[in-house]
């Protein structure tokens, strides 16, 4: 009898275990930053990692791209202290060779299509 009574509360617990936290399985994701396509124009262009804002650009342990290979970028170019720019590829780091989140390549090397224009009448003019 006494296992009766226990049993509905076992279920429950068990029930709630497997459920998952939301239950429209809705997970709320940061929108992707937009892309552009661009093309190495450097005979060896490295690919750098980018440890943190504060430290300098770091090349990577494994051959560099050949003129002619293209890159995913995201974002605008961003420069160290020495004036050096960087853009930041979609290409994720490889675990042990370096740190951060994606790989980077020179400004100097690639050659990316400007951001689109806004069109005349778009909020962001305003």
């Amino acid at each position: 009898m006494r296992f009766l009574s226990i049993a509905p509360v076992a279920l429950l617990v068990l029930v709630t275990a497997v459920m998952p936290a939301d239950p429209a399985g809705a997970k709320t994701t940061k929108p992707a930053p937009p892309t552009r396509t661009a093309i190495n124009t450097c005979d060896q262009a490295w690919l750098y990692s980018w440890p943190s804002d504060s430290a300098l650009p770091v090349r990577g342990h494994f051959p560099p791209s050949h003129a002619g290979e293209q890159f995913e970028l995201l974002g605008t170019v961003r420069y160290t202290l020495d004036g050096r720019g960087y853009y930041e590829t979609t290409a994720p780091v490889i675990s042990g060779s370096g740190s951060g989140t994606h790989y980077w390549v020179s400004d100097l090397c690639v050659n990316p299509p400007p951001f689109p224009t806004p069109k005349a009448n778009s909020p962001s003019r305003t």
